[in-house]
C-alpha cells in the first residue's frame, strides 16, 4: 500500500460528489427497497429528505476537516469501541419494533422469577422455546437477575456486544492483513444504517453477530498462536454461536475454512484444529442430547411452518446491499474481490466465505444476513485501502460513516418513533408516574385478526415497573387459519401464570386494541363507569403494519 500520493482538491471533490450522489440515488430508487422494517420508501414518507441531504453535506465538510487534521496516536481498538458505543447509544429511545421481543422477554422474566436452574431445566417446557435457541434468553435472564427487569440494562449489554464486534473486526483485519485494514474494517461496520435500528432491541441478532465474529477471531488466533487460552475461547465461542440462532449453524462452516487456510500440513495446527472442534462438538452434543425432545419439536416446526413461510417473505439483495448498507461499502467490497483475486490472497476466503454461502443459499432476509455484516465490512476495507493516500482513505471512510449515521439518526429513528409499538413504550412510562401498583390489561381484537393480541403484554411489561394482570378478550381465529399465519407464534406462545390475578377497583385498567374507539365488552364498560379516562396512546405509522396496538388507560376515580 503506497503512502506517497498527495491528494489534490479534485480527489476530495470526486469522493464528495460520489457520496452525495449515492444518497440522491438511494432516495430516487427508494420504491425498490422492500425491507420489512426500514424501507427507504416508508422512511422518507415520515421525514423530509432535503433536511437529511443538508445534514449529509455538513457531514462531508466535517469529514474533510477530519481528513486534513493530524491526530495524536491513540489506541485504535479503544477508539472504535468508544465511538461505536456512543453512536449505538443514540438509538436507545427507539421502541421495540419487532414482536419477537415478547418471546425473549418472557423467557428472561421466567429466569428472573424462578432462577437459573429452573430456566435450564424447563427450557422448552414451562419456559417456551418456539424456534428460538437458549443462549440469548439466558443472557437476558442473567441481566434481569442482576439489574432487575431493566430495558436500559439490556440496551447497554447489546450496545457493548455491538462495540466489541467492531473491535473484533479490527483485530481480525489486523491479524490477517494490517492495522489499517483492521481499523477501516471496524469503522466501516458503522456504515450500515440498518444495524443501528437493531442495536437497542431486545432480540438476539446483535448477540448472534457478536458470537459468530468471536468464533472467527478466536479460531484465527488459536491457529496463529496455538495457546490454550484461544483454543478454549474458540470452542466456547462456537458453542455460544451454535445456540444463538438456527441460521448460524450453516454459518459456522467458516470454521473449517479457517482451519483449511491455516493448517497446510502443520502438525501443531492440525492438533489445535482437532482440539477446538472436539471440545465444541462435545459441549454441543451434551445440550442436544439433554434437550433432544425440544429440538425435535423445533425441527418439525421449522420444516413444516417456518421454512415454507419464509419462502414468501424475503427482502431483496438490492434492498440490503444498496439501501440498508451504504452503497460505497458495497462497491468497495465488490472491488476487494478483484484485488484478492489479483493477489491470490487465500486469507480473503475467510472474510468472503459467509457472503458466498449467503448467495449460494439465496438467503434474502436481512435479519439472517446481519451476522455476516462484520466480514462484509472487512471485505470493504480491503477495497478501500487500495486508495493510495491515507488522507483519502480517512476522508472516504469518514464520509461513509457520517452519512450512514445521519441517515440512521435523522431518517430511520424518527420513522421508528412513529411505529405503533411506541404506544406501548409511552404507556409504560406513563404508568410509572401513577401511584397504583397493579395494572389490569385487556386486549380486544376482532375475530379476523392476523396476530395474537397477548403479544403486547410482555412488551408493555418491559417498559413499566407495575405488576400486570392480563385478560384476553379477543376471539381467536380458526385453528386452520392460525396454522397458516406467519405470526402463528403470537397465538401459540403461552404467557406464564405470573400474569394471572384477581381484578380490583383499585387497579389501573388498560385496554389494548387496534383502534382507539373499539368498544369494550359490556361488563368491562360497567367497571369503567367508576374510572376516569387517562391518557390514550394512538400513534399509527405511515406504514400500515399488521401490528398496531392502541393503548387506552383508565385510572380509579
Amino acid at each position: 500500500m503506497k503512502e506517497d500520493y498527495r491528494p489534490e482538491r479534485i480527489d476530495y471533490l470526486i469522493i464528495s460528489l460520489v457520496v452525495l450522489v449515492s444518497y440522491i440515488l438511494v432516495y430516487a430508487f427508494r420504491y425498490f427497497d422492500n425491507n420489512a422494517l426500514t424501507s427507504m420508501y416508508w422512511v422518507f414518507m415520515a421525514v423530509d429528505a432535503r433536511v437529511v441531504f443538508l445534514f449529509i453535506v455538513f457531514g462531508v465538510l466535517f469529514s474533510y476537516g477530519i481528513a486534513k487534521t493530524s491526530f495524536p496516536e491513540v489506541n485504535q481498538a479503544a477508539f472504535l469501541f468508544a465511538l461505536s458505543f456512543a453512536l449505538g447509544a443514540l438509538f436507545w429511545r427507539s421502541p421495540e419494533t419487532i414482536m419477537d421481543t415478547s418471546r425473549y422477554f418472557i423467557d428472561a422474566k421466567m429466569m428472573n422469577e424462578f432462577g437459573v436452574l429452573y430456566f435450564i431445566r424447563e427450557w422448552g417446557h414451562a419456559v417456551p422455546a418456539w424456534t428460538d435457541l437458549p443462549a440469548g434468553p439466558f443472557f437476558y435472564g442473567l441481566i434481569f437477575k442482576i439489574f432487575g427487569e431493566s430495558r436500559l440494562a439490556i440496551q447497554v449489554f447489546n450496545t457493548t456486544l455491538f462495540s466489541l464486534t467492531v473491535v473484533l473486526v479490527y483485530k481480525i483485519g489486523e491479524r490477517q492483513w494490517s492495522r489499517s485494514v483492521g481499523f477501516y474494517g471496524g469503522l466501516l461496520l458503522l456504515g450500515f444504517p440498518y444495524i443501528f435500528s437493531q442495536v437497542p432491541l431486545m432480540l438476539v441478532d446483535i448477540q448472534t453477530m457478536f458470537f459468530l465474529t468471536l468464533v472467527i477471531y478466536a479460531c484465527i488466533e488459536a491457529m496463529e498462536r496455538g495457546t490454550w487460552k484461544f483454543t478454549v475461547l474458540a470452542s466456547v465461542a462456537i458453542f455460544l454461536a451454535f445456540f444463538s440462532k438456527f441460521s448460524t449453524w450453516l454459518m459456522l462452516s467458516v470454521v473449517p475454512v479457517i482451519f483449511f487456510i491455516y493448517v497446510k500440513g502443520d502438525r501443531r495446527k492440525i492438533k489445535t484444529a482437532i482440539g477446538v472442534s472436539s471440545r465444541a462438538v462435545c459441549f454441543i452434543l451434551i445440550v442436544l442430547i439433554l434437550k433432544i425432545e425440544v429440538f425435535s419439536e423445533q425441527f418439525e416446526l421449522l420444516n413444516t411452518f417456518q421454512r415454507p413461510g419464509l419462502a414468501g417473505w424475503s427482502e431483496s439483495y438490492f434492498s440490503t446491499f444498496f439501501f440498508q448498507i451504504h452503497p460505497l461499502v458495497t462497491f468497495a467490497a465488490i472491488y476487494s474481490v478483484y484485488v484478492a483475486w489479483k493477489r491470490k490472497d487465500q486469507k480473503y476466503a475467510i472474510a468472503s466465505w459467509l457472503l458466498v454461502l449467503l448467495l449460494l443459499l439465496n438467503v434474502q432476509r436481512i435479519r439472517y444476513v446481519l451476522p455476516i455484516f462484520p466480514m462484509f465490512a472487512l471485505m470493504a476495507s480491503c477495497g478501500l485501502c487500495e486508495l493510495k493516500s491515507s488522507e483519502l482513505r480517512k476522508f472516504a471512510a469518514s464520509c461513509i460513516v457520517t452519512s450512514s449515521v445521519i441517515v440512521a439518526f435523522f431518517a430511520f429513528l424518527p420513522f421508528l418513533m412513529t411505529i405503533s409499538t411506541v404506544n406501548l413504550a409511552e404507556a409504560g412510562a406513563y404508568l410509572d408516574t401513577l401511584p397504583q401498583e397493579t395494572v389490569e390489561v385487556y386486549t380486544i381484537v376482532p375475530a379476523n385478526t392476523t396476530y395474537g393480541p397477548k403479544v403486547s403484554v410482555p412488551i408493555l411489561d418491559l417498559f413499566t415497573d407495575k405488576k400486570i394482570i392480563y385478560t384476553d378478550l379477543s376471539v381467536p381465529p380458526e385453528r386452520e387459519k392460525i396454522d397458516r399465519n406467519p405470526l402463528r407464534f403470537t397465538f401459540d406462545y403461552e404467557l406464564p401464570r405470573i400474569y394471572e390475578g384477581e381484578g380490583s377497583d383499585e387497579n389501573i385498567i388498560i385496554i389494548i386494541s387496534p383502534g382507539a374507539e373499539d368498544p369494550a365488552p359490556e361488563y368491562l364498560q360497567e367497571r369503567l363507569e367508576s374510572y376516569e379516562k387517562g391518557e390514550t396512546f394512538d400513534t399509527i405509522s405511515v406504514r400500515q403494519y399488521y401490528y398496531r396496538p392502541i393503548v387506552r388507560v383508565y385510572v380509579p376515580s
